[in-house]
């Protein structure tokens, strides 16, 4: 889902975790606002911290390994912000060449890259503690309509990215 959402699927993971933890501690946590902050630059780096500080606690808990520590994810979710962030605040001017194009989208699978891999590494994590906080049985994932929105909506961008390398007219805003 990371790859075809263009990495847009990190939002909604982060909702779907905060959500499940809030249901399993009985904490009052805001789902929607935690994976909305994510999109704030540098804040979203602390969310990212905590989210792991949380989940950790509980593996600790429940007895259950944890790789991921907070600083590292939170530096792997800065370099996503920035590979992310960058040719949207390049992209300013409006004049959009064909090598820039090129490195945009060079770029964008550099961040989608670095999403799949954090949440990679954060989910192999977080099976493990739901494995061991539920007893062994990891429950199956259904597609819900939030996979379907962050797909198309990631469809959406890879479409934009390929129109902006292969359409000059496109690039020109034609």
């Amino acid at each position: 889902m990371t790859v075809l959402s263009y990495g847009l699927y990190l939002f909604y993971w982060a909702f779907l975790t905060w959500k499940r933890y809030g249901q399993n501690t009985g904490e009052g946590i805001s789902p929607s606002m935690e994976a909305l902050s994510l999109a704030v630059p540098v804040f979203g780096w602390a969310r990212v911290a905590a989210h792991v500080r949380a989940h950790r606690a509980l593996a600790q808990k429940a007895g259950a390994p944890w790789r991921v520590g907070p600083k590292r994810a939170a530096l792997a979710f800065a370099i996503v912000t920035a590979l992310a962030w960058t040719p949207l605040v390049l992209r300013l001017d409006g004049a959009i060449s064909f090598m820039d194009a090129i490195a945009f989208g060079l770029l964008g699978v550099a961040m989608v890259a670095a999403v799949a891999g954090l949440l990679w590494s954060l989910q192999r994590d977080m099976n493990g503690m739901w494995s061991k906080v539920q007893g062994n049985k990891l429950l199956d994932a259904p597609v819900w309509a939030g996979d379907v929105a962050t797909g198309l909506a990631g469809c959406l961008v890879w479409a934009d990215t390929m129109l902006t390398i292969l359409s000059a007219p496109y690039r020109a805003g034609i």
